[in-house]
């Protein structure tokens, strides 16, 4: 073992922006839910 490879590197880097890309995917999904439930029930 001698260092990190370069191909470890971005493959974290990678991983790291796709596990935030995925956080951003579900906050916005949730924030969108909740609005939808707010909505349906005034409507009730």
């Amino acid at each position: 073992m001698h260092g990190i490879s370069p191909l470890s590197i971005t493959t974290t880097i990678y991983l790291v922006k796709t596990v935030n890309e995925i956080e951003e995917i579900t906050t916005m999904l949730e924030t969108i839910l909740e609005y939808r439930t707010l909505v349906y029930n005034r409507r009730e």
